[in-house]
């Protein structure tokens, strides 16, 4: 190979490495968002959870670990108003990192992307209802989760970039994040 063939495949690869990297990073930003509307829906619904990550893992990018079926524990065949509200709002967090995502930027996400927090949501609404209401319940909870995260979408930036610069946050540190004194500039 003569030394301006070897030259072109350098860059070449130094290129593809380049548009990698940055495919990488965007991705990266974008499951940020999406982490951090979990967090902020368990937050504000009050629907406990352990951390939220972007490190990737599991076939996931991120996650929000929640107490998820460990929280609904005492669900049984009767359902009181208040258990009902309880998965309503579990269903609202699992439906949150998706429509954050979205806000984010609507080109980068399909339509349940997510199929893990979609089943998860639907398959709590099962407790509750038969499948041909279960569809008007998702919908229902789908406007609902909607408006959470415009209503509080700069907290979800705020603990986006959080996750960005550390990329792991437990619930008391989303929490002092949010009310405490540690605040993370969104303007940078």
């Amino acid at each position: 190979m003569d030394e301006q063939t070897v030259l072109k495949e350098a860059n070449n690869r130094d290129a593809m490495k380049k548009k990698s990297d940055i495919g990488r990073s965007k991705q990266r930003l974008r499951t940020a968002y999406h982490e951090a509307g979990h967090a902020i829906a368990h937050i504000f619904l009050h629907v406990p959870f352990e951390k939220v990550s972007i490190r990737a893992d599991e076939g996931s990018l991120g996650r929000c670990t929640s107490y998820g079926l460990r929280y609904l524990k005492d669900v049984d065949v009767y359902i009181t108003p208040a258990k009902q509200d309880r998965i309503f709002r579990y269903v609202k967090a699992a439906f949150a990192g998706h429509y954050a995502q979205k806000r984010f930027n609507k080109k980068c996400v399909r339509q349940w992307h997510s199929q893990k927090d979609y089943h998860d949501g639907v398959g709590l609404l099962s407790y509750i209802s038969d499948p041909p209401a279960i569809d008007h319940l998702v919908r229902w909870l789908e406007c609902e989760t909607e408006m959470l995260v415009e209503l509080r979408w700069q907290e979800i930036e705020t603990v986006a970039h959080a996750l960005l610069e550390r990329e792991t946050l437990t619930r008391e540190e989303v929490r002092e994040l949010l009310f405490g004194e540690y605040r993370i500039d969104v303007t940078a």
